[in-house]
């Protein structure tokens, strides 16, 4: 039996230092995950001279941590997001409110992350 082979740690922090970049540059202001976790490493993660906005910050942090994931800190980037957990019973729920959940969904980009899951920014 073979094992399978592990991903070198300096391939994935190089992988997650250019999808940090990416985010930067369209003007998103990111903080960083504690590992395999959604919470910020930093409590004050969302102080507005804390995120980080530029390329640089984002390979410094990234190499100083690089286990760590990132976040979008939307006060400061200028996004929200509709996390749905559940797409049918939201569909059902914004019919009543006479918005069409679908033409939503399909006008802004989004993350689906299982079946049956959605999330737009």
């Amino acid at each position: 039996m073979t094992m399978p082979e592990k991903k070198n740690v300096l391939e994935s922090t190089a992988g997650m230092q250019e999808h940090a970049c990416a985010y930067v540059r369209m003007g998103m202001h990111l903080c960083l995950l504690r590992p395999r976790q959604k919470i910020p490493m930093l409590v004050e993660w969302n102080d507005p001279h804390r995120v980080i906005d530029t390329e640089e910050k984002a390979r410094a942090a990234l190499a100083a941590s690089p286990s760590s994931g990132i976040g979008l800190v939307h006060a400061t980037s200028g996004t929200a997001t509709l996390d749905v957990d559940h797409v049918e019973y939201t569909r059902m729920a914004f019919a009543e409110f006479g918005i069409d959940f679908d033409a939503l969904m399909a006008g802004y980009p989004r993350i689906k992350s299982r079946e049956g899951k959605d999330k737009i920014l």
